[in-house]
């Protein structure tokens, strides 16, 4: 039974984390998008999931670039459980970035690449570590030595390891790298 309710004690911790990420800068009043939604909404969200399910606004393959969306339409981006199923996250992460609005926020939930669930599901095809969106932050060691990687940036306002998860709070940075030519 300890065992039982250390489980549910955790749940609870994480979802009131959740909810804390969900209300960070008043996002409630915001237009938000939900990518790979599933079976969970969040307020002022478009619901977007690559199948139908009982809240999906819309279906879409994120495979596709570019995403159907104008530039900066989204004050958030919700991307719970699945970036580890993307084949690109660069690509990925860099049109999230595209559609985000100046200073908007990317919010990621993953498995830690440490934990069986991470391992186990066969659509998994990344595994992630608390510095793994370090390289979009140039106030990283990671942003600062390979900085050349994407000149898409991001500020990293919050990072914690919940459990077998992983959740980000990145800031769309205004200033990009750009690249010598």
């Amino acid at each position: 039974m300890k065992l039982f309710d250390d489980y549910i004690e955790g749940c609870i911790k994480e979802w009131v984390r959740i909810y804390e990420i969900i209300n960070y800068g008043n996002l409630k009043d915001k237009i938000n998008l939900n990518i790979g939604c599933g079976e969970t909404t969040y307020p002022d969200s478009i619901n977007m999931d690559m199948r139908k399910t009982s809240i999906t606004d819309e279906i879409y393959n994120f495979e596709l670039f570019p995403w159907p969306f104008k530039d900066e339409r989204f004050d958030s981006v919700f991307a719970f459980d699945i970036i580890e199923h993307l084949s690109d996250v660069f690509k990925t992460v860099d049109e999230i970035h595209r559609i985000l609005k100046p200073e908007g926020n990317l919010i990621i939930r993953t498995n830690h690449c440490e934990t069986k669930q991470s391992f186990i599901d066969p659509s998994h095809i990344h595994f992630f570590h608390l510095d793994s969106f370090s390289f979009y932050d140039e106030s990283t060691p990671w942003g600062k030595k390979y900085h050349w990687y994407t000149d898409k940036k991001f500020k990293i306002m919050n990072k914690t390891k919940s459990g077998e998860e992983l959740i980000f709070v990145l800031k769309k940075s205004v200033k990009e790298f750009k690249f010598d030519e």
